[in-house]
Order: structure tokens, then C-alpha cells, then sequence
């Protein structure tokens, strides 16, 4: 992984010249839980995001994209203070697992508007409980399909689960999925073996079918109502 994010930031460098001023790397591969199948995601700090600035970055996406490196999220350093009320909970994410690769740390004065992150956490909850079961009934209980949805959404559950223990505690928290089975392990309306069951499905570590299947398809959106409810409760 070394050798790719070398050569990346090399490419970028390359690319954009003065106009880069930071690359920093986040998620999986920042937390060091990434998988095969895991994105490399990458902030990059410029000075003029122009289209006509950035279409050198353009040209070597095709090859990133066969190396799974996502099209990085691209600022200028004032836009993280400014949007804090737009993409507080994708800030918090990002500022809580990242490597800067080059340049200077864009979030080293980072201060997270928590009663946005509440509002983002909230809406997100909801949001993803809707389409959640949309999905469930949509699948028809066909095991495959099912498969693939809890391959699909599991991650994003977990960006919601980390974000609740940081807002409980206010305050930014390097957490793996492991560490946040661990820390909401004790709580009442947290069942971790069916988040830990989950993640096994979603990382093909285990792979079930039938009542089983159903059966943890059906924890997961009581889980998932429990999630939105807690967060109802939160200060």
C-alpha cells in the first residue's frame, strides 16, 4: 500500500504542481482495517479547483480507478470551516481516521459542530433505515440479494455507530469497528453479536443462508430502529 500512495501522491504532485497543497488519506485503509475490496480514499487540498486546473488530476483517474483509488474529495483549506453545518458528520469521519500523505494537516484547528453532527446523525439514521427496508422487501427473501445488501450498507451502519460515540462523548475518537463493537458492547440497545455477525457477512469472512439469513436480516432492522431511537435521545 506504501508503494501505491508514493506513487499517487507522486502523480498528483506531477499533475497539479503548485496548486497542491496537502494530500491526506482516510477510512479503512487510514483506520488499518481495510480489505481487498476496500476504496482508497484521499482528501486533496488545492488552491484553485477550476475545472481547467484540475483536468491534469482527470486524466490519471482511470488508471487509479483499476487500483480502487476513489476520486478524492477535493478543497480549498477554508471550505472544511465553512461547510461544518453542510458535512459535519463526513468531516468528523474523516478528521477522526486520516494520514497526511503530504503537505500540511488540514484539520490540525478541526472543532466539529456537534449540534450538526447531531442533525447529520439523525437525518442519516432515518435515511438509511427507510431505504433499508425498501431494500429488505425488494429482495423478495432471496439469500443473495440479501447477502449483497448487508455487503453493501454495513460500512455505512458503522460510520453512524462511531459517529453516536463521538457525539455521546464530543469528542473526535480514532475508533476501528472492532473498538466500536467493544465500546457500545455494554450498552442496552446495542446487540453486538448481531453487528459483529453482520460485519462477518459484509467482509465474506462467513456466508449463510435460509432462517438463518432471515433471521439475522430480521435483527438488523430492529437494530437499525433502535439506532434511529437513541439517537432520538441523545443531548
Amino acid at each position: 500500500m506504501k508503494d501505491l500512495l508514493d506513487r499517487i501522491v507522486g502523480e498528483a504532485q506531477t499533475a497539479l504542481g503548485e496548486n497542491l497543497l496537502a494530500v491526506v488519506l482516510y477510512g479503512s485503509h487510514a483506520r488499518g482495517e481495510a480489505t481487498a475490496k476496500s476504496d482508497v480514499n484521499l482528501i486533496m487540498i488545492i488552491r484553485d479547483q477550476s475545472a481547467e486546473k484540475l483536468a491534469p488530476l482527470a486524466k490519471l483517474m482511470p488508471a487509479w480507478l483499476k487500483k480502487r483509488v476513489a476520486p478524492p474529495v477535493i478543497l480549498q483549506q477554508d471550505q472544511i470551516g465553512r461547510s461544518l453545518d453542510t458535512f459535519s458528520l463526513e468531516f468528523v469521519e474523516m478528521a477522526a481516521a486520516r494520514k497526511v500523505l503530504f503537505g500540511d494537516d488540514p484539520f490540525v484547528n478541526f472543532s466539529p459542530d456537534w449540534a450538526a453532527v447531531r442533525r447529520d446523525l439523525e437525518r442519516e439514521a432515518r435515511q438509511k433505515r427507510i431505504a433499508l427496508t425498501r431494500r429488505w422487501l425488494a429482495a423478495g427473501g432471496k439469500d443473495a440479494i440479501l447477502r449483497a445488501l448487508i455487503t453493501d450498507t454495513v460500512s455505512g451502519y458503522f460510520t453512524l455507530l462511531r459517529g453516536t460515540l463521538m457525539l455521546k462523548r464530543k469528542e473526535i475518537l480514532s475508533l476501528t469497528n472492532d473498538a466500536v463493537l467493544t465500546e457500545l458492547g455494554g450498552k442496552s440497545w446495542f446487540r453486538q453479536e448481531v453487528w459483529a455477525r453482520l460485519r462477518a457477512v459484509a467482509m465474506g469472512k462467513t456466508k449463510i443462508g435460509g432462517a438463518e439469513l432471515q433471521t439475522l436480516m430480521n435483527d438488523y432492522l430492529q437494530q437499525a430502529v433502535a439506532l434511529t431511537r437513541r439517537l432520538d435521545e441523545l443531548e
